[in-house]
Order: C-alpha cells, then structure tokens, then sequence
C-alpha cells in the first residue's frame, strides 16, 4: 500500500497551504484509513482475518486516491500543452516524405524513419 499512497503523498505535499484547504477528503480513504487499523488489530492477534481487511483497504485507497485526483486536478494537460500529439505526427510524416522526395528515394521509408526519430532522440536528450 506504500506504493500506492506516495505518488499521493508527493503530489499533496508540493501543493500550497490554500490548495490544501480547498481539498475535500473522500470517503474512501477514511474508511481506508479505518481498514488498515484492523489490519493492525488482526495482526497483532495473529489472526488472518486481516487479509480481507487489506483487501478492502487497498480496494478503498485506489477508489478514494483516483477521486481526490480528479477533484484536484481543474484543468486538462491539453491546455498548456505547446505542441498537440497530432501536430508532431504531421511534422513527422512531412520529414519522412521530404527526405524520400529529395534524392533519397533509393533509401528505404524505414532507414529514412529511423534516422530522423535518432535525430529527435538526441534532440531531447
């Protein structure tokens, strides 16, 4: 369950003191929270009746983490994106039939795509 609520843990804890304010707790993670208490109830008797508990509980933390996300997050990443995904598959295509219209038909499409996407890799690396 570590693994799950870090990410959250992370993204909560870089945001302002009024974001934080403004950020309505599920219901899911309370009852989560409440879960991972009889977990420790139920280990600590060495029972097993803990499992089903930590079911419920990741069950609850994946439900609740995915709905404070959504209410946390206004905008969509579309909107301060520079450059839209189809843009750069256009500008692709147009570099891919530019080189083979040039003179370098005799190259196969695949040697001329592969030697434009290393070019982009060194670019953004």
């Amino acid at each position: 369950m570590v693994r799950q609520i870090q990410p959250l843990k992370d993204m909560l804890s870089q945001a302002s003191l009024a974001d934080r304010m403004k950020i309505n707790i599920p219901g899911e993670l309370v009852k989560a929270w409440l879960h991972v208490v009889m977990i420790l109830v139920f280990a600590a008797q060495e029972s097993d009746a803990w499992r089903g508990h930590y079911r419920k509980a990741r069950r609850l933390l994946e439900e609740g983490s995915r709905m404070l996300l959504q209410g946390f997050v206004k905008r969509s990443l579309l909107e301060d994106s520079v450059v839209m995904p189809q843009d750069i598959a256009s500008l692709v295509s147009l570099k891919l039939l530019h080189g083979v219209s040039n003179g370098s038909a005799k190259r196969e499409i695949a040697q001329t795509y592969l030697e434009y996407l290393s070019k982009l890799v060194s670019i953004w690396l």
